[in-house]
Formats: C-alpha cells, sequence, structure tokens
C-alpha cells in the first residue's frame, strides 16, 4: 500500500458519499467556485481522521497530493486542510507556505475560517511571525483577508471546533484544542488594527468575532483598546464590547 496521500482516492471516496440534497444546502450556504459535492461534515471529518490514522501526508513530500486535493471541491478542501492543520504541528513553516498558497484560491467564507483557525493561526503562533506579515492580509479577495483575521483565534483560549479538526484531536489525543491559555493581546489589537477600516462585510464579520472573543476571555484589555483607537472603531464593531447607551424614558404629554 503507498504511504503517501492519495488525492484522487479520497475524492472518490467523498463523490461516493454525495447526496444531492445535502448539496443543495451547502450551496445555499455558501457558493464556492470550487463547486461541492454534498458530503455531510460529519463524514468529512471521519474521512479526515481516518486519513490522517492510515497515511498521514508528510509536508516536503504530499504537498502537491494536498494541493490536489484542496482544489478537487469544497468538501475536499476541508479535509486537506484538516490534515494540512496535523501535518503542521511537525513543520509550521510547511504548513503556512502551502496555508498562503492557498489563501490565493479561497472564496469562501468557511474555508476561510478553517485554514485561519486551524492552520494559519497555530503555524504563526510557532513561529513567532506577526499576524499583520501574512501575505492574505493584502489579497483584493475578502475571504483570502479573513483568513488573517480569523487566524487570531488562535492567540485566544478559544476552543477549535467544526470541520478539519479531527487530526488535530487524534494526533494531539486531545478533546478541547486551544493554543494558547491567555490572549495574546499584541498580537490580537495588531490584527485587529490593521483591518479596523476595511468595509468588506466578510471582513467585519470575523473583526467582530475576534473581539468578541478576546472580550470574552480579556474584557478590561478588549474594551480599553477599543476606547483607546486612534480616530475610534465602527460603531458596528466596537458595540460588541461596549454596552449600549441606555434609553431616555419618553415624557408624557
Amino acid at each position: 500500500m503507498s504511504t503517501h496521500l492519495d488525492p484522487e482516492t479520497l475524492s472518490e471516496l467523498l463523490e461516493s458519499l454525495s447526496d444531492p440534497e445535502e448539496a443543495k444546502r451547502t450551496m445555499r450556504r455558501i457558493q464556492p467556485l470550487r463547486g461541492v459535492r454534498g458530503v455531510s461534515l460529519a463524514e468529512v471529518n471521519q474521512i479526515a481522521i481516518a486519513t490522517w490514522e492510515e497515511t498521514p501526508p508528510t509536508l516536503g513530500v504530499d504537498d502537491e497530493g494536498l494541493s490536489e486535493l484542496f482544489s478537487a471541491a469544497w468538501e475536499d478542501g476541508l479535509v486537506a486542510i484538516g490534515l494540512l492543520a496535523a501535518a503542521g504541528l511537525s513543520d509550521p513553516e510547511g504548513a503556512l507556505d502551502l496555508a498562503e498558497e492557498w489563501a490565493t484560491r479561497t472564496d469562501d467564507v468557511e474555508t476561510a475560517d478553517v485554514l485561519g483557525a486551524l492552520v494559519v493561526g497555530p503555524a504563526c503562533i510557532a513561529l513567532g511571525k506577526p499576524l499583520t506579515s501574512l501575505a492574505c492580509l493584502h489579497n483584493s479577495r475578502a475571504a483570502a483577508r479573513r483568513i488573517a483575521v480569523v487566524a487570531g483565534l488562535a492567540y485566544t483560549p478559544w476552543t477549535l471546533s467544526g470541520p478539519g479538526t479531527g487530526p488535530l484531536r487524534t494526533k494531539l489525543g486531545e478533546k478541547d484544542l486551544r493554543f494558547v491559555e491567555t490572549p495574546d493581546h499584541r498580537a490580537i489589537a495588531a490584527i485587529l488594527g490593521s483591518v479596523i477600516r476595511d468595509e468588506a462585510p466578510q471582513l467585519r464579520k470575523a473583526v467582530r468575532r475576534l473581539l468578541t472573543e478576546w472580550h470574552r476571555y480579556a474584557p478590561e484589555e478588549a474594551t480599553e483598546w477599543v476606547l483607546r483607537f486612534p480616530g475610534g472603531v465602527p460603531k458596528m464593531i466596537s458595540e460588541v464590547v461596549l454596552p449600549k447607551p441606555k434609553r431616555k424614558p419618553r415624557r408624557r404629554r
């Protein structure tokens, strides 16, 4: 049996599990150019786990196979990201290089979120690389820029969840996955500050999410950052941490 990743066989397996109704539901939620097969996320995760257990990819050897799998379809991409996340624990630099290349082909928010949280964020932490130096942060696609913002979640004690986490849990033997015990205030503030004026809806939602998680674990620091940010923070972002002003009672005539 081959010891290398076989993307064609994996894609055929995913296709055999495809369901037209599941495909319709997925397409109503996202519309990636790669297309969707209609495979449940539970099955996607199980395939990723089984692949990691049987033929875990080695970065530098299986890069081409992983990239081929990522490009095949949306579900295939989630499996590829999950495998890359686990492999990246041993080679964060190789994982980050591949993730940055995949970012140029990412056009949906769910792929962006998984790639950012599972691969890019942890790799940057391991390498001591600032999120603000990521190439994807300057991509013309909002989904690609979103990767850098969502990567900031790895700098909070937020617990990883969702598709693609199976291989990481399997390798680490941990159910609850997080990469830091306390928020890295400097790193989070830097990435938020670099995109705070970006008005793309996909970016703003990611910024709100990261600020919300920062505030969850460090409310004083997150609030102070919002209040002190030069030029002010847009209301739709600042409102996730600042209390809403009380409405004055109407006077009865």
